[in-house]
C-alpha cells in the first residue's frame, strides 16, 4: 500500500509550486490450495494436488512533466532574443509585410498553437525560460497502470517415483497512457496519447521421475507468450480521427525552436516473441560425486508490427529559395547571433505554415513484395538453439570438494520468417575503399587512395525467408572447474580471520560463458 499522505514532495515540485505526485499503490492477492478432491468423483488425497493463486496490481500515478510552449507574444508574430542584458523585440510579420512577404498566420498552426496555450491554463505552472522567446510548462501528467495475474499449479503423483507437475499462468497488464515509455498526452486535453496492453501467457510442465535409489530425471517444459502479444498504440487514442484538429498531419513543431508538439506520436506497434523450451537433465549420486548431466532445444520466434498511420509535416524555412530569407540578417535583427537568426526564421516560417517536408512510411507487403503507403510493416523471424552439459562435484574428503564440468551450445541462426528485412554483404559496406588484404578478419581497405579496384556501389539486399544469416558456430565449448576447501582452523589469528570452522569455506574457480543476445540485435 503506497498513498500521497506517506510521501515527502520532492525538490523539483517545490521549485515550480507543484504539489507531491499522487501515486498510489494498491497490491493484494490471496492463494488457495491442497488436494484435488471431487465428492463421489475423485479423491487426490495423497496424490493429487492443486494450487490456485490471484494476484493483482493498481498503480494511480502522475508523472511531473515539462514542455516547452512559445511566449504568448511570439503567437502575434513578436520574436524576443536577448542581447547582453538587454530582451529585444522584432515583429517577424510587420517586417515581412514591409517587405512584400506573406505576413498572414496560417490558421491550421494557429489553432493548434491556441489549444497549447489554453492547456497551460487548466492546470500546472508556466515559467519564463531564460530565453525570451519560450516558456516552460511543468504539470503533472496523470496515469493508471492494472494488473492481474491467476496462477494455477496442478501436482499428480503417476507412481511413487514420478511425479507430474504443470502450472499456467498469464499476465494482464494495461498502461493508460504509456507513461513508462513517455506517450502521455503532451499537454492536458491532447487527444493523442499511447495506451499500452499486454497479454504474456507461460505454460510449463515436467516429469520428475526416481529411475533408482541415486538416478533422478528431470524432463521440462515451457511456452511463453504463445497467443499473446504486447500493443503499443491503440486507435482510440492515436487514430486518423484524432487528428483533425491538425488537418490529418501530425505537425512537428520539434524542429521550430524545440517546441513541444501537440500530438505524442503518430504511429503504433505491436510485438510478440513466443518461446518454447524442452530441458532434460540427469543426477547420479555415485559415490563421493554427483553428476549431472542433459541437454536442452529451445526455439524463439519473434514478430513485430509497426504502423505510420498519418502523415507528418516538418515546418521551415527554405534558406536557398525562399523569398523571404533575406529579411533574417543582422541589420533586422540588431544584435542577434547566429543561432537567434535561425530562430526568427524558424519563428516566421511556424506561423506562416511553410512546409519543409511532408514524411510517410511505406511498408512492403510479404506477401505481394509491393510497397503500400501507411500499411502495417512486419518483421519477423526465429533462431533455434541446441545444448548440451555434464558436470561432475566430487567429495575428496569431508573438507575438499572438485567441481568441472563442459557446456556445448550450438545456435542456429536466425532465419526471417518473411521478405520484409535487407541485409548488406561486407562489400556493400567498404563500398568505394574495397575490400582489404582479409587476414584473420576482412576488411576494409580505407588507406586506398581514389576507387579500389574491386570498389562495389553499396546497395541492400532483400533478406528474403528461410535465409541464413551467417554460418553456424559450433565452437562455442564451455570449460567450469571450481574447488571449495573447508581448511578447518581451531586457533590462531587464520582463525580468527576466517570464522567458524564448520562454516568457513575458501572457493577459487574458472568458467566460461556464451551469451544468447535478444532478436533485436538481429532485426
Amino acid at each position: 500500500f503506497r498513498h500521497p499522505s506517506l510521501n515527502s514532495n520532492n525538490w523539483i515540485n517545490k521549485r515550480n509550486g507543484e504539489p507531491k505526485n499522487d501515486v498510489k499503490l494498491y497490491q493484494y492477492g490471496a492463494r488457495l490450495g491442497g488436494p484435488i478432491v471431487i465428492p463421489g468423483l475423485f479423491d487426490g488425497r495423497g496424490k493429487a494436488f492443486y494450487m490456485f493463486h490471484y494476484e493483482q496490481l493498481k498503480f494511480p500515478n502522475s508523472f511531473t512533466r515539462t514542455r516547452t510552449i512559445l511566449h504568448p507574444s511570439a503567437l502575434n508574430g513578436v520574436f524576443r532574443y536577448n542581447v547582453g542584458s538587454e530582451t529585444r523585440e522584432v515583429n517577424v510579420l510587420s517586417l515581412a509585410a514591409a517587405n512584400g512577404q506573406i505576413s498572414t498566420i496560417d490558421p491550421e498552426i494557429m489553432s493548434v498553437l491556441q489549444k497549447i496555450q489554453q492547456a497551460t491554463t487548466t492546470t500546472g505552472n508556466v515559467i519564463q525560460n531564460s530565453d525570451p522567446l519560450t516558456m516552460s510548462y511543468v504539470w503533472q501528467s496523470p496515469g493508471e497502470l492494472f494488473e492481474h495475474q491467476p496462477t494455477l499449479r496442478i501436482d499428480y503423483n503417476l507412481t511413487d517415483r514420478h511425479r507430474l507437475s504443470g502450472s499456467t499462468q498469464v499476465i494482464f497488464a494495461k498502461r493508460d497512457p504509456d507513461y513508462l515509455n513517455s506517450a502521455d498526452a503532451r499537454f492536458p486535453g491532447a487527444p493523442v496519447y499511447r495506451l499500452f496492453t499486454s497479454t504474456r501467457p507461460l505454460h510449463s510442465i515436467s516429469l520428475r521421475s526416481t529411475l533408482s535409489q541415486n538416478l533422478v530425471s528431470e524432463l521440462r517444459g515451457g511456452i511463453t507468450a504463445l497467443g499473446g502479444s504486447s500493443s503499443f498504440g491503440d486507435p482510440s487514442t492515436n487514430g486518423v480521427q484524432n487528428f483533425a484538429d491538425q488537418g490529418g498531419f501530425a505537425i512537428d513543431f520539434d524542429a521550430n525552436i524545440g517546441l513541444t508538439n501537440w500530438h505524442a506520436e503518430n504511429n503504433r506497434s505491436w510485438r510478440s516473441a513466443p518461446t518454447i523450451s524442452i530441458e532434460e537433465s540427469l543426477t547420479w549420486q555415485k559415490g563421493s560425486h554427483s553428476l549431472n548431466f542433459g541437454g536442452s532445444f529451445l526455439h524463439v520466434r519473434a514478430w513485430e508490427q509497426a504502423q505510420q498511420f498519418v502523415p507528418g509535416i516538418n515546418l521551415g524555412l527554405n534558406t536557398t529559395n525562399d523569398p523571404a530569407r533575406g529579411l533574417f540578417n543582422s541589420t533586422n535583427f540588431p544584435g542577434a547571433s547566429a543561432a537567434q537568426l535561425a530562430d526568427a526564421r524558424d519563428l516566421y516560417a511556424l506561423l506562416t505554415g511553410r512546409v519543409a517536408s511532408v514524411t510517410g512510411q511505406a511498408a512492403l507487403d510479404p506477401k505481394t513484395n509491393r510497397y503500400q503507403a501507411f500499411a502495417p510493416r512486419k518483421r519477423e523471424g526465429y533462431i533455434n538453439m541446441t545444448s548440451m552439459f555434464l558436470q561432475d562435484s566430487w567429495r575428496v574428503t569431508p573438507t575438499l570438494t572438485l567441481n568441472g564440468g563442459l557446456r556445448w551450445d550450438v545456435q542456429l541462426p536466425f532465419t526471417p520468417l518473411n521478405d520484409t528485412m535487407s541485409a548488406v554483404t561486407l562489400a556493400s559496406i567498404c563500398g568505394m575503399s574495397g575490400l582489404g588484404d582479409g587476414g584473420m578478419y576482412s576488411k576494409c581497405n580505407f588507406n586506398a587512395v581514389g576507387p579500389a579496384p574491386d570498389a562495389t556501389v553499396p546497395e541492400y539486399i532483400q533478406y528474403t525467408r528461410g535465409t541464413r544469416g551467417y554460418k553456424t558456430d559450433w565452437n562455442n565449448v564451455s570449460p567450469n572447474i571450481g574447488i571449495a576447501w573447508r581448511p578447518n582452523v581451531q586457533d590462531g589469528w587464520l582463525r580468527k580471520l576466517l570464522g567458524d570452522p564448520e562454516q568457513a569455506t575458501l572457493r577459487a574457480g574458472y568458467s566460461v560463458a556464451y551469451e544468447r543476445h535478444g532478436m533485436s540485435v538481429f532485426t
